[in-house]
């Protein structure tokens, strides 16, 4: 796992894609991450995704101002993304986790899709989707622009051979920051 030192050093050898960039809010060992302006939020229905890969339809998408807030009641789901945008080299993977004071509010910023492989985000910097849910009793107010979650670097023992977006066809589609890409599958 990377430190701040490292961390820091990858950035600054253009190793490591972080925009914007701001290496006083580096922690001891993750870069913490940011809610952005754009949010979709889960309408109820049912979705059958062998059948369906399109789930726009599903939710109601709204950008948010600075500054502004969206209240996310018990048992709500939302998508959104980060402020931030990365671009990871082959040699790298990031994992991606909430904030602990919202995790006890019960707030979670991942279902399960915590990974970032190696080769996202390259060569065009993409940010990380979110996907809150509200395990709590209460309504939790979240803010855009403030700290959502934070993001972990591991380095890996030996490059991959193949970087996500070349294998996968993020890296150079219009809606690489969309909060509903559509994958075309090679």
């Amino acid at each position: 796992m990377l430190s701040n030192i490292d961390i820091k050093k990858k950035v600054d050898k253009g190793e490591l894609v972080v925009q914007p960039w701001d290496p006083d809010t580096l922690k001891p060992a993750s870069i913490p991450v940011h809610l952005s302006d754009r949010v979709a939020i889960a309408k109820k229905g049912k979705i059958d995704p062998l059948k369906e890969e399109d789930y726009t339809n599903y939710f109601t998408q709204k950008k948010l101002s600075k500054g502004e807030s969206i209240d996310i009641a018990p048992g709500q789901f939302i998508l959104a993304r980060t402020l931030e945008s990365f671009g990871v080299p082959k040699n790298l993977t990031m994992f991606i986790d909430g904030k602990t004071t919202l995790a006890r509010l019960g707030i979670s910023i991942n279902q399960s899709a915590m990974l970032i492989h190696p080769g996202s985000g390259v060569p065009n910097p993409r940010a990380v989707i979110l996907e809150i849910d509200n395990t709590s009793p209460f309504t939790v107010k979240l803010t855009q622009g403030m700290q959502i979650g934070e993001v972990f670097l591991h380095e890996l023992k030996t490059p991959t051979d193949v970087g996500y977006d070349e294998e996968w066809p993020y890296g150079t589609r219009e809606d690489l920051n969309s909060l509903f890409p559509t994958l075309e599958t090679k």
